[in-house]
C-alpha cells in the first residue's frame, strides 16, 4: 500500500485515537435512539420554566407528527434566555480578564509582571463600558434543537441536531445531520 499509494497507513494508525473515534460513533447511535421508547400524543406541545437561582429561564417546544405513509417525526426544542445584565457581566468580566493578562508573566527585563496595563487608563475603560451597554440592547438565546423522523417500524430514517447561540441579533449555528443511505428489510 505505501509503495502504491505513498502512504504509511500502519503509521496513521498508530496516530489515532481509538476511543475518540468510538465515542464520536456512540454519539450518533445515541443521538438515532433519542427517542426510543418515548411516547408522544400527535399535535405540539409546549412548556415554560421559569428562571432559578440555578437556571435560566427557558420553553420547551415538543413536536410529534405522523406522515401518510406510516412514518414519524419527534421533535424538540428548549430555548434558553439570558438576561441582558448577565450578558453585560460576562463582557466586563472578558475585560477584567484583559485588563490583568499580563498578570504572572514576565517583563522585558526578567521581573514579575504586575498585571497593570498603563497604556488602558480608566477613560478607554468607561469607553468600553458603555459600548458594551450599547451593544448588548436584548437578552441572549441559546437553543438547543433534536428532530428524529423514524421508519413506521420505528428504525430512525434521519436525525437533526443543532445547537445556536443568538447575541445582539448575530449568531452561531453548529448542526449535525444523519440520514439513512439504505435500509434493508426483510420479506417474510
Amino acid at each position: 500500500m505505501k509503495k502504491a499509494t505513498g502512504l504509511d497507513f500502519m503509521k496513521i494508525c498508530n496516530q489515532a485515537n481509538t476511543d475518540e473515534v468510538v465515542e464520536g460513533y456512540l454519539e450518533e447511535l445515541k443521538l438515532l435512539f433519542a427517542y426510543h421508547g418515548s411516547q408522544y400524543a400527535v399535535g405540539e406541545h409546549h412548556e415554560h420554566e421559569d428562571a432559578t437561582k440555578d437556571s435560566y429561564a427557558n420553553d420547551t417546544y415538543i413536536n410529534a407528527s405522523l406522515e401518510k405513509n406510516g412514518n414519524y417525526t419527534i421533535s424538540c426544542e428548549v430555548v434558553s434566555v439570558i438576561p441582558k445584565e448577565t450578558v453585560k457581566e460576562v463582557m466586563g468580566g472578558l475585560m477584567g480578564v484583559i485588563m490583568e493578562g499580563p498578570k504572572g508573566k514576565k517583563t522585558e527585563d526578567g521581573k514579575d509582571h504586575d498585571g497593570n496595563i498603563k497604556d488602558l487608563d480608566d477613560e478607554f475603560k468607561n469607553e468600553f463600558k458603555k459600548e458594551i451597554d450599547k451593544a448588548v440592547e436584548q437578552d441572549a438565546q441559546t437553543s438547543e434543537y433534536l428532530s428524529v423522523t423514524c421508519f413506521e417500524d420505528g428504525w430512525p430514517n434521519s436525525v437533526l441536531k443543532q445547537n445556536k447561540n443568538v447575541m445582539a441579533g448575530r449568531g452561531k449555528l453548529k448542526q449535525k445531520l444523519i440520514e439513512a443511505c439504505r435500509f434493508a428489510q426483510r420479506e417474510k
